[in-house]
């Protein structure tokens, strides 16, 4: 919560051989090119490189079909990176996120509590999806859909809610299935993000109320509002 950062400069630290430990961590702190997002709009910037760089390791490609589980601000993020990479985007979330995952190009959505319509997702797609994701981190979040990943396919996890205590059931997969939990490094996306942001493939609206205004003043009520689903994401200004 600092009004100011300290930003090293890693290229010089790596000419002159400073040891990398020093210096790796920096690697993030990159220039936002003047003029392509506002301030506010900006705070979105570090979810988007995370997400996109997790997304191309992970190896999403034109053509594929992803079916993502949670419909948070890092769902529908990752939704939108696999869209952007020419995949078709399931998602399974809160009813009221329909709206922002479409705007993000999820080609379906399904409310996670509609019993019905999660089972006809899994009874209809039988081996039918190359990666199964889930963007939430509950355990057992990915067993109702081990039936619709295809053989050879990949499940994912990207949450974090259950860390120490994830579960899910292999045996209802396929014979044989990747699993992915690797690491991102948002360093290496960031002019990507920025080529985005100019093709207008990134809107941070679709995360943030732009209208909304929270400071010290009214902190609680921006933690309120994510926590209530009111708000997807939210930008807290911290100096006048």
């Amino acid at each position: 919560m600092c009004e100011f950062g300290l930003a090293c400069d890693h290229g010089a630290m790596l000419q002159d051989g400073i040891d990398r430990k020093q210096w790796d961590m920096f690697r993030i702190n990159k220039v936002i090119p003047e003029g392509i997002i506002d301030d506010k709009g900006a705070v979105m910037i570090i979810t988007w490189r995370e997400n996109l760089s997790w997304v191309n390791r992970m190896g999403v490609k034109a053509g594929d079909r992803v079916m993502v589980a949670g419909s948070g601000a890092n769902g529908i993020s990752i939704a939108a990176m696999c869209a952007i990479k020419g995949a078709e985007v399931t998602m399974v979330g809160t009813a009221s996120r329909k709206d922002n995952a479409a705007k993000s190009g999820t080609s379906q959505y399904i409310d996670y509590r509609d019993e019905g319509a999660v089972k006809d997702l899994v009874d209809n797609n039988s081996r039918a999806f190359d990666f199964i994701i889930d963007a939430v981190g509950k355990k057992e979040s990915l067993t109702p859909y081990m039936a619709i990943l295809k053989e050879g396919g990949t499940a994912a996890v990207y949450g974090m809610d259950d860390y120490y205590h994830y579960t899910f059931n292999p045996i209802l997969g396929p014979t044989s299935f990747r699993w992915y939990n690797a690491i991102y490094d948002e360093a290496e996306t960031h002019e990507e993000v920025m080529d985005l942001i100019r093709a207008k493939k990134l809107d941070a609206a679709n995360w943030i109320d732009m209208a909304a205004n929270y400071t010290w003043e009214n902190a609680t009520e921006a933690y309120r509002d994510v926590r209530t689903k009111k708000a997807i994401k939210t930008a807290l200004k911290l100096s006048r």
